[in-house]
């Protein structure tokens, strides 16, 4: 294959991967609205506003040890952290999917469709763009 194409390949995949992170990002301030900790194990039982400082600063961490990994110099600590994200992706959407009837569950389409179940969308097509990538390897 040529370095023109796998270098192609490659500039999807990250947009792929930046998409993702998007996606995922948006959905997270949505979570702020529609109460997601309501949801979680251990965070519903603290009271609601108690719950609701400890999601969102709960993900202070999430997101910079994410952003840390994902632009790591080691490449293969870089790539593992990017697919590992996006299988996570592909889990929370099915997740958000089968708690879909949950009487606590707040979410609306269409800012969750595209949002949680996007960021699922595009794991997957990310991780067909990084296979095909190593396969040229």
């Amino acid at each position: 294959m040529s370095k023109e194409l796998t270098s192609n390949r490659q500039g999807w995949a990250n947009i792929a991967f930046y998409l993702i992170f998007a996606l995922f990002a948006c959905h997270e301030m949505d979570a702020i609205a529609a109460h997601e900790w309501r949801l979680l194990p251990l965070i519903n039982m603290l009271e609601d506003k108690v719950a609701q400082v400890v999601f969102i600063l709960g993900h202070i961490p999430i997101f910079s040890g994410l952003l840390l990994l994902a632009e790591h110099q080691n490449r293969t600590i870089k790539t593992r952290s990017r697919a590992a994200f996006a299988v996570v992706c592909g889990i929370h959407s099915l997740a958000h999917y089968a708690l879909s009837g949950h009487e606590l569950y707040e979410f609306q389409a269409p800012v969750e469709t595209v949002t949680v179940h996007g960021a699922g969308a595009m794991g997957f097509i990310y991780l067909l763009l990084t296979k095909s990538l190593q396969q040229q390897e």
